[in-house]
């Protein structure tokens, strides 16, 4: 029998996934509990793995064929483009991507980098993804990670992405839209990165964040919306 798991909160409608596939070729599924943004009262979220040979791999799901045509072009792009979390394998709908190290950059308190390291790395995967007409979306400080030891950004979740010039999901055009409005989509990325690094010189960024208004810094984590 395979593995059967229903995203979303309990008691939601959440996408229900067979994993049956993914077990055929060998892996193992998982799922796991992660807080998504600390201090929020919503923060859960559930996480999939997909495990073979001992290497993990964290799985979404593309939900219609325009976002497996996406996902697909920037699988094909991504040795050009440094910071990102890397799609390692895919079976039919389902991506498998590399478990990016370290922590989220709003989770970060000890060893956290300098705001003039984040700006440059970030610089340099928008300005990577921009040659290459791709927008990613969602470039905020709880889509990057940062792993202390090493150094290393890696930046997330391409659920919003879209192509410069082409027709964007329903999702992704509510989402930039309603958060940078006027905003042209080769710009969308370059302006996320400096909200993002004005968030992150707010001292407090964890419980207390959640009680100020949403002006502080123009945009907070789930649920809210700017």
């Amino acid at each position: 029998m395979g593995v059967t798991i229903t995203q979303g909160p309990p008691g939601s409608s959440g996408e229900h996934m067979d994993f049956k596939l993914l077990e055929a070729r060998g892996y193992s599924i998982e799922q796991e509990s992660r807080l998504s943004y600390r201090g929020s009262p919503t923060g859960i979220k559930q996480v999939v793995l997909a495990i073979r040979g001992g290497k993990r791999h964290l799985v979404s799901h593309c939900k219609d064929q325009d976002s497996l045509r996406r996902h697909s072009r920037i699988q094909s792009l991504q040795a050009k483009i440094p910071h990102m979390a890397k799609i390692l394998d895919r079976v039919e709908s389902f991506l498998l991507w590399e478990e990016a190290p370290g922590k989220l950059l709003w989770e970060l308190e000890d060893g956290r980098p300098s705001l003039g390291s984040i700006e440059d790395a970030l610089r340099e995967f928008v300005s990577a993804i921009g040659t290459v007409k791709l927008v990613h979306g969602d470039l905020r400080p709880w889509n990057v990670f940062f792993e202390s030891k090493t150094k290393q950004f890696t930046v997330i979740d391409w659920g919003y992405s879209c192509f410069i010039g082409e027709q964007k999901s329903e999702d992704a055009r509510l989402h930039i839209s309603g958060r940078n409005p006027g905003v042209a989509d080769a710009e969308v990325d370059g302006v996320d990165l400096g909200k993002t690094i004005a968030s992150l010189r707010v001292p407090n960024r964890t419980e207390e964040i959640w009680k100020l208004p949403p002006n502080i810094f123009s945009w907070r984590p789930y649920p809210w919306t700017n």
